[in-house]
């Protein structure tokens, strides 16, 4: 990594979770497509996202019961 990314990162992760998560957002749009970001960087930008839309009440959680019962139904 170079110092500019070094230093930007340091900055960046004494933000808010808030903040981070915003900053995080921006330049995952700034990117051509997802495939340009490395899978594992991919996991944790969406589950980020995720945490942050159940946490602020976006999204409402389902639980695993719930799902699977949906998906049983919806195969039938």
């Amino acid at each position: 990594m170079s110092n500019a990314a070094e230093q930007v990162t340091t900055t960046a992760l004494a933000l808010s979770e808030n903040e981070r998560l915003a900053v995080a957002t921006a330049l995952w749009n700034s990117l051509k497509s997802p495939a340009d970001i490395p899978d594992e960087a991919t996991a944790d930008l969406i589950s980020l996202g995720r945490a942050k839309e159940l946490t602020d009440g976006t999204v409402k959680p389902i639980r695993h019961e719930d799902v699977f019962r949906r998906a049983r139904s919806a195969l039938k």
